[in-house]
């Protein structure tokens, strides 16, 4: 049987920064990712996602230059060349953390936690002195009839071809930023939600962004909740529970993200969770079991790529290395890739 000094479950922005602070600081450590390195933020997440907003932003580009004197024979935007070179650089990325990795041993398949000091992967059983979950989320979907029927932002970069109408519904920064996208490509696009825009930001941000994203044409529906969704031929019929429809060619939620604990085994062995489903921990990370901790999305706290990163050195610097040390928690700052984008850092109103 293997044996580490740390074994990391999830090959995303944390596990891979601590993977490697912790090597680089003398420890035995593997690695379990059982789908691409890199994780949300550079498979489906920050990196796609900000490469489809700058192709957006191109057409308001090419639209502005004309009237300083550019003369620009516009053909039309091709969504199969966008993807194909999107996709090309994530791989490119893929095989970057591969190679920064040299000093860990990574295991290309899922791990679940057995009991404190015990990993399954795959066939194999690991024996590790310390256990970091650091498996992320993924995107919430409601339990409604037809919800099958519908997508979320993993699979916004992969349709075949961009739809003429699409319901996007929620009014949080993932939802802002993909109508922002589909709207200067040229998609109708509808924005459905129960509460407001951007509702975790102060009032007049908000207000603003709503104000703007209706000026490009967004259809905004605040205060609506979509209780169902009907196929009818090539149409998806949102209905709202107050009788109101919408149809569209096609339906995407995006109403926030839950900690991805699928098949780990945190609960069948008694780690315990709040009442979100994010894992408990305390100031060194350490869940309520000995000798298993957890970064990143999984505890909920501050979910941005740059925060997994940081926590993950601390981690390895807390552990590992002869300066223990935590992160600032205040005043991180955050970004929304809208039209237009806002950025925010410090206190709120």
């Amino acid at each position: 049987m293997q044996k580490f000094d740390l074994f990391v479950i999830g090959g995303g922005s944390g596990g891979i920064a601590c993977a490697r602070a912790s090597a680089a600081l003398g420890a035995k450590v593997g690695l379990a990712e059982g789908s691409d390195l890199g994780g949300t933020c550079v498979n489906r997440g920050c990196v796609p996602k900000k490469f489809y907003s700058y192709a957006a932003n191109y057409h308001k580009e090419i639209i502005a230059a004309q009237a300083y004197g550019w003369q620009i024979d516009k053909k039309g935007f091709d969504w199969q060349i966008l993807k194909t070179k999107v996709f090309e650089e994530v791989k490119r990325l893929n095989g970057i953390y591969e190679n920064l990795l040299k000093e860990v041993a990574i295991f290309n398949n899922y791990a679940k936690i057995i009991a404190p000091g015990l990993v399954q992967v795959g066939e194999q059983q690991i024996a590790t002195d310390k256990i970091l979950i650091a498996t992320g989320g993924y995107p919430f979907i409601p339990d409604i009839p037809g919800a099958e029927y519908g997508i979320t932002s993993d699979q916004a970069f992969h349709l075949e071809r961009l739809p003429r109408k699409i319901a996007i519904i929620g009014g949080g920064y993932i939802a802002v930023e993909f109508a922002s996208i589909f709207n200067s490509l040229g998609v109708e696009v509808d924005l459905i939600m129960r509460s407001k825009i951007l509702g975790a930001f102060d009032n007049e941000i908000s207000e603003i962004m709503e104000d703007e994203l209706s000026q490009l044409g967004i259809n905004i529906c605040n205060k609506t909740k979509i209780t169902k969704l009907v196929k009818q031929g090539a149409r998806l019929i949102s209905y709202s529970e107050n009788g109101e429809e919408t149809a569209s060619e096609q339906v995407m939620f995006a109403m926030g993200r839950v900690p991805n604990l699928q098949n780990l085994g945190a609960e069948e062995i008694g780690i315990a969770l709040n009442d979100k489903g994010a894992i408990i921990v305390n100031k060194h990370y350490k869940t309520s079991l000995a000798g298993i901790y957890a970064i990143g999305d999984v505890i909920d706290r501050v979910n941005l790529t740059p925060v997994a990163v940081q926590v993950g050195r601390a981690f390895a610097d807390m552990h590992f290395g002869s300066n223990p040390r935590d992160i600032n928690w205040q005043n991180i700052p955050s970004a929304v890739f809208s039209a237009p984008p806002i950025a925010t850092v410090g206190l709120t109103e």
